[in-house]
């Protein structure tokens, strides 16, 4: 019974997982409500934050930038790579575009909560000058929302193929196959790493 019980309540937190993954990535997609377009003109970063599993294994880095749209001069926060930012923006931070970056990106919680009142500790110097925040202080502009939503529904798809794959070998008693190893292997150290950098 309580065999049974254990397999009931795994079951339940895989479909759980699975539904939270399918539900905000198709959301996140179609979510036209939090969804912003502004024309950045300056930009420059206010905080970084580095990820980590216990405070041991490095996961990712998150950069956070104060940009301001160049035609109604208001500040919003992005959450965005560094990569994206040396690309868009030049050592003055001013945009390398003449008209400014035309930026689409969902605006989203932090839900971090230290990180969160470090973003509003910062912040308030500038709102200190007038600066106003349409999106809020305690929110950002996930440039990379589409990334990540895309990512949550891949995970479905690749966990859905593994367990296609675990199934058939167990029914087809291949379990001694390289290939298939390989196969599970790769798409094992795949979902491994798309959680680490989407559920952070």
């Amino acid at each position: 019974m309580k065999e049974i019980l254990r397999k009931i309540l795994a079951a339940l937190l895989v479909l759980a997982f699975v539904g939270y993954l399918l539900g905000t990535g198709i959301y996140e997609l179609v979510n036209t409500k939090d969804r912003y377009t502004v024309n950045i003109d300056e930009c420059g970063e206010i905080l970084e934050v580095e990820n980590s599993i216990n405070g041991l294994i490095p996961i990712g880095t998150d950069h956070y930038y104060v940009g301001l749209d160049r035609d109604s001069g208001e500040a919003y926060i992005l959450q965005a790579t560094e990569k994206w930012y040396e690309k868009n923006f030049d050592q003055d931070m001013t945009a390398v575009a003449a008209g400014g970056l035309e930026v689409t990106a969902l605006s989203k919680r932090v839900n971090d909560y230290e990180v969160r009142n470090e973003l509003v500790s910062r912040v308030n110097s500038i709102k200190g000058s007038g600066v106003q925040f349409p999106a809020g202080t305690e929110h950002r502009l996930d440039v990379s929302y589409k990334v990540k939503a895309f990512g949550k529904l891949a995970i479905v798809l690749l966990g859905v193929v593994l367990a296609a794959i675990v199934i058939w070998v167990a029914k087809s008693g291949r379990s001694g196959n390289k290939v298939i190893g390989g196969v599970v292997l790769v798409i094992s150290v795949l979902l491994l790493f798309l959680i680490l950098q989407v559920i952070r």
